[in-house]
């Protein structure tokens, strides 16, 4: 698990990502887009990425700079449909007892299955949009089938029933991922088996939508070699 950040605001949190390889960081397309562009040599809209850290506001001196990104080239953050990024880093990330790769699924997880969220995403809304301090579970995240999902989203958030690119979870009132869990990864059995995608809107009881990682497999290993 790690934090996104700009190194103009490197105390901003604002979407998550997963270590995959000492190199190789996957998160949501949607969270590398930026209107001003990315790469702005003044540090404007270079992401680093902060690795090994439960408490968002810490900031350690060792922080990891994208060296570029890879968003899937069919994405479209209208249908929000391959929502799948990879975040090259121009140095390896120090792996210790604290900070490791996660394992990536080559399966999707069974109808039923129990997932885990982690993530900073804001746990607040009224009065004002709070994120929390410490980073935050979610477990008993249960896994729906594409028709239950959309018979339970709204008609103009529904994932697209002919696609296996996408997996949603649902939990009662008030638990959810929501703004700032963006890019996040949900485990089935400690294994990576999504990217947190979007919410209709955050802990209302609608279903959270995810990218499969295991649909996007062999895309991976193509641009990552993992």
């Amino acid at each position: 698990m790690v934090s996104l950040r700009l190194l103009n605001k490197v105390s901003h949190h604002f979407c998550a990502g997963s270590i995959i390889s000492e190199r190789y960081i996957l998160t949501a397309a949607h969270c590398t887009i930026f209107p001003e562009g990315i790469g702005d040599p003044k540090g404007n809209n270079v992401v680093v990425v902060i690795a090994g850290i439960n408490r968002r506001q810490k900031v350690p001196k060792g922080l990891y700079l994208s060296k570029r990104f890879i968003v899937h080239k069919q994405y479209s953050n209208r249908t929000n449909e391959n929502d799948i990024a990879l975040l090259q880093l121009t140095e390896p990330i120090r792996f210790t007892d604290g900070v490791k790769a996660v394992p990536m699924a080559s399966i999707p997880p069974p109808v039923g299955a129990l997932a885990t969220l982690a993530g900073w995403g804001v746990n607040k809304i009224f009065p004002s949009l709070q994120m929390p301090a410490r980073l935050q579970e979610i477990t008993n995240m249960k896994v729906l089938r594409t028709e239950q999902c959309n018979e339970l989203l709204p008609a103009s958030s529904q994932m697209n029933s002919s696609s296996e690119g996408q997996l949603c979870t649902i939990l009662p009132k008030g638990k959810g991922a929501c703004m700032g869990d963006s890019g996040g990864g949900l485990l089935v059995n400690h294994t990576l088996v999504g990217i947190v995608s979007y919410g209709i809107p955050c802990a209302l009881g609608y279903p959270d939508v995810f990218t499969s990682v295991a649909h996007y497999r062999d895309w991976i290993r193509t641009n990552a070699g993992i």
